[in-house]
């Protein structure tokens, strides 16, 4: 089971909430299993899941009838509810569309009387549905408590993301071997995509991947610059597998670094250093930070950070962030991606960023990249 299912119980009780009305593909598959990503793209026909703080209740799902068959073969859930938009001669599902489905879970369940919503991203038209059913009820945005109750993985999504970082780390290695004078960014982000497709895998949207000045954009698309000698080569690269992220960054020198570019970076590797040395548990998110930005301004003192690092999970970027001041503390079997990172508008962007799994008593990194600046150029 993707699910904490405990944890998950304890932070709604918490918190007050009786169910969870969860609407967002990454939420759906997190709370059911169903990894079946790609049927949720269309945005008439969405899959919904009630899920109950009180234990005795089952958790109910709405899901199309198209995809039936599949979610009972993969689905924990056994109280599954399928529409259709059009009813059928012997169908089992209810007419009437989801919005039916919707009502009618909810009002035979009015004892759930504080209910959890994705504010930040449940569609308009879920959302009348549910204030519609419930005007007599407390309707609460529990956006930030649901990444709570996934910052904790189980083993199944420990499995996931590991999976998802052996395919990461194979298809950079391939990427960097195809590395050669004369090559384009996009030509080299072909071979990283290529590699991500042999292992049966996904690439994940925000593909970073830039040569020289153009290192220096924090987003940067791969285009048509090709490489020359004494090129930064910066990216930040993912892979998904199951609907779990892996996510890693590096800067390389194709051939030898100058003593700018080495001192730059010996900051952003005193940085990652300070920062990864108290990963463990108890030290808080924000304690962390400091550390990272500290061992940075160590060498670069107008050194500014946004975030130095995040949770990772069913999404890229989760709970808990990075960044100044969260109080928020690790604990055994989250995921951190820690990154430490300097923007230079003369020398490019240099960075390290690598992944951590939370154990009891420290941490384990999963991912193993050279952290050597210079490459052998041909």
């Amino acid at each position: 089971m993707l699910l904490n299912h405990s944890r998950a119980i304890d932070v709604m009780r918490e918190a007050g909430i009786d169910v969870l009305v969860l609407t967002q593909p990454n939420n759906f598959l997190y709370f059911s299993d169903f990894t079946q990503v790609n049927s949720f793209s269309f945005i008439d026909r969405p899959a919904i899941c009630l899920f109950f703080a009180d234990p005795a209740i089952d958790p109910v799902a709405i899901i199309p009838r198209w995809n039936y068959e599949a979610f009972v073969r993969t689905s924990w859930i056994t109280d599954v509810v399928v529409y259709a938009e059009h009813a059928a001669e012997g169908s089992r599902a209810k007419a009437g569309g989801w919005r039916q489905a919707l009502r009618t879970a909810l009002t035979t369940r009015s004892d759930a009387r504080t209910l959890g919503v994705e504010e930040k991203v449940i569609p308009k038209w879920i959302m009348d549905e549910v204030m519609a059913v419930c005007a007599n009820r407390a309707i609460r945005d529990c956006s930030e408590l649901i990444r709570r109750i996934r910052a904790v993985k189980t083993a199944d999504e420990l499995s996931h993301l590991r999976a998802a970082t052996r395919v990461l780390e194979t298809a950079s290695a391939d990427m960097l071997a195809a590395v050669r004078t004369g090559i384009s960014e996009a030509e080299l982000a072909a071979a990283f995509r290529a590699s991500v497709g042999r292992q049966g895998a996904e690439g994940i949207k925000n593909f970073v991947l830039g040569f020289g000045p153009e290192s220096v954009i924090t987003h940067k698309l791969p285009g048509s610059r090709r490489l020359a000698a004494g090129d930064l080569i910066r990216f930040d690269l993912g892979a998904l597998v199951h609907g779990y992220h892996a996510d890693n960054a590096r800067s390389y020198v194709w051939g030898e670094p100058s003593h700018a570019q080495e001192r730059r970076y010996a900051a952003v590797l005193q940085g990652q250093s300070q920062g990864e040395a108290l990963l463990r548990p108890g030290v808080t998110a924000g304690e962390i930070y400091a550390a990272t930005v500290d061992g940075l301004r160590q060498w670069l003192p107008d050194a500014r950070l946004e975030h130095v690092g995040h949770g990772i999970g069913v999404e890229h970027h989760e709970c808990p962030a990075l960044i100044h001041g969260n109080a928020q503390s690790l604990e055994p079997n989250m995921v951190i991606n820690l990154e430490t990172l300097y923007h230079d508008a003369e020398h490019g962007a240099f960075v390290v960023e690598d992944t951590y799994h939370i154990t009891e008593d420290g941490h384990e990194r999963w991912t193993h990249l050279s952290r050597e600046l210079g490459l052998a150029a041909a």
